[in-house]
């Protein structure tokens, strides 16, 4: 595979996050750079994360007003804003300027953007990385198949990988009764007779 070649990062789906703030903050190269989710619903929440990390990010999406969405775009190209977030689907649909690098935060649904995307980055000597976790093996035999040999898995520098998932804990349902108290079903208790002439 050539220097250029889509680098591709393994950790566990409670890592992904810190693993994305990490490759941001340690390489210095990484400008402009325009991260891929799936949903509007999962951008919104990267976007925010990004931004409470001290990472400059704007996101773009279907529902953004049009005004709103050309003054984000123009930022980016500008580069007044460094971090970008956006669909895969949206940004077919819109001409993104200045992008210098791309990241997939989730494993790509469209193997012919992502090879796309990765002819245009290597063209451009810039670098498309794609953050997976161990359920995107599918994926990346996919990957395989498409490039004709196996994309490497790349370890990043200096980071703390857990070395084995998290465990959710699940809380238990709040009940309103008292403990050791029982409420009579409704079925059993009887009706009040009204007597005659009340």
């Amino acid at each position: 595979m050539s220097e250029n070649s889509p680098a591709i990062y393994e950790a566990f789906d409670h890592q992904k996050l810190d693993l994305l703030i990490h490759l941001i903050n340690e390489t210095s190269q990484l400008e402009n750079v325009l991260i891929f989710c799936r949903t509007k619903e999962s951008l919104h929440a990267l976007t925010a994360d990004l931004n409470h990390a001290e990472l400059d990010a704007d996101s773009v999406h279907s529902g953004k007003k049009p005004e709103l969405r050309d003054r984000t775009l123009a930022a980016f190209a500008a580069g007044e804003t460094r971090i970008l977030c956006t669909t895969e689907a949206v940004a077919q649909n819109l001409n993104i300027e200045g992008v210098q690098h791309i990241v997939y935060y989730e494993s790509p649904e469209q193997p012919k953007y992502f090879v796309k995307n990765a002819e245009t980055l290597a063209q451009l000597d810039g670098q498309l990385i794609t953050i997976v976790s161990q359920s995107d093996s599918n994926w990346r035999k996919q990957m395989t198949k498409v490039f004709g040999a196996q994309l490497p898995l790349t370890q990043a520098e200096s980071f703390s990988y857990d070395k084995q998932p998290k465990k959710l804990i699940h809380a238990r349902p709040h009940s309103s009764n008292p403990k050791g108290t029982r409420k009579k079903p409704l079925q059993n208790k009887k009706p009040k007779l009204r007597k005659p002439g009340r």
